[in-house]
């Protein structure tokens, strides 16, 4: 629970504009932190994927906030169920703001910092910041939660069974199996 927190607790707390220059696939914590950000600037090719509820997981990374915040309710309820968004579709809904090709990337985020820092704006989330970390703490805690329970260690075993990784299996299915007994400690 904790790292999680302290995990996006850093983005929260970092002082200074963030830009993100994604290259490719955000997954997970990678597409929910770079909402974070103040500004992305995305290549053509990349994505954006949170798969919690195909792990039995719950969003994080003040996603529950920030994506209705951004997406509206329904297409975030998507997103946040699985629906992978790529960079074109995340552009037209205004999830990110500039889509470039692989090559200008790095040019691009860094013109757009230094936009930023010359318009004097404040952090994208400045007025909101309260209310991320309290969605964090909440988050963090139903995510612990989550990973000790029997939904995602189900679909843990499912997925390693897939693969043919019978050893996690073994280990996720003890671990469902003896659950009611090590869960009152």
């Amino acid at each position: 629970r904790k790292s999680n927190y302290d995990l996006f607790n850093n983005f929260l707390s970092f002082p200074k504009p963030l830009i993100m220059a994604l290259n490719g696939p955000a997954v997970g914590a990678s597409a929910t932190s770079s909402r974070l950000s103040d500004v992305i600037v995305a290549v053509e090719l990349a994505s954006f994927n949170t798969p919690f509820a195909k792990l039995g997981l719950v969003p994080e990374g003040c996603s529950s906030y920030t994506f209705p915040k951004l997406l509206g309710e329904e297409l975030a309820s998507k997103v946040l169920k699985g629906k992978i968004l790529s960079s074109e579709e995340a552009h037209a809904c205004g999830f990110i703001e500039y889509v470039v090709p692989d090559e200008s990337l790095m040019e691009r985020a860094q013109e757009v910092a230094e936009e930023y820092v010359a318009s004097g704006k404040p952090k994208r989330w400045a007025e909101e910041l309260d209310i991320l970390k309290k969605t964090n703490e909440k988050e963090s805690i139903a995510l612990a939660n989550a990973i000790m329970d029997v939904p995602f260690m189900s679909r843990q075993m499912k997925n390693a069974w897939k693969k043919g990784s019978y050893a996690p299996v073994a280990i996720f299915g003890l671990m469902r199996l003896t659950r009611p007994v090590w869960s009152r400690f």
